[in-house]
């Protein structure tokens, strides 16, 4: 923000000045509220910017910045960290990496969030129907198999069936499954066939 912008009583998204100041994070259309922390400036008075944070405001290392001096910052408190168990801290920050208002950014911030949330819970809701839908197709392939089995045990014999001699391929779909035989199963159902077709005449 320019200085003449920035006013007593109000409380700012500033970049604290130990993290890196960005343009993006400069920019109040896309600055994110991690990346600022909600402080309120403690004076006008222009400081010799530096980065430092300390507990008071009357910590020696914030020195009054002279007359024309072209790197000042302002002297700010934010109570998102604590230190030694002062419920504040204090640094300076200079005017570029003062954002916003806070109460300008925080509706949409708000929203941003509201919409996040619902993709969580639409994305939730999405892997949920995907487990259920693959829960349910693994019941099938299941069922299917059993019962192939079961008709095989009952033409050829129970003991001639076993998952080593009948074994299902189900990579692809449910609709192109593929059963493999050994030739020894196969070898009893054909004469199983022909047998049958011999009856028949």
């Amino acid at each position: 923000m320019k200085s003449s912008e920035i006013q007593l009583g109000h409380d700012y998204a500033v970049i604290p000045s130990w993290e890196y100041s960005s343009q993006d994070k400069k920019d109040p259309q896309r600055v994110q509220k991690q990346h600022v922390a909600k402080a309120q400036l403690v004076s006008l008075t222009k400081y010799e910017y530096k980065v430092y944070r300390g507990d008071t405001a009357t910590d020696p290392e914030f020195v009054k910045a002279q007359q024309g001096s072209r790197t000042v910052g302002y002297l700010v408190k934010s109570d998102k960290w604590s230190n030694n168990g002062y419920a504040e801290i204090y640094w300076l920050a200079r005017p570029q990496d003062i954002v916003a208002l806070w109460g300008v950014l925080e509706p949409r911030w708000t929203e941003e969030e509201r919409q996040e949330k619902e993709r969580e819970k639409q994305q939730a809701l999405e892997q949920q129907k995907r487990e259920e839908e693959r829960k349910l197709s693994e019941e099938k392939r299941v069922r299917y198999e059993t019962s192939t089995r079961d008709a095989l045990r009952a033409i050829i014999g129970a003991n001639r069936v076993t998952e080593k001699s009948v074994q299902f391929n189900t990579r692809f779909s449910d609709t192109h499954a593929t059963v493999e035989l050994t030739t020894d199963v196969f070898n009893l159902l054909l004469e199983k066939v022909l047998e049958a077709k011999d009856m028949v005449g």
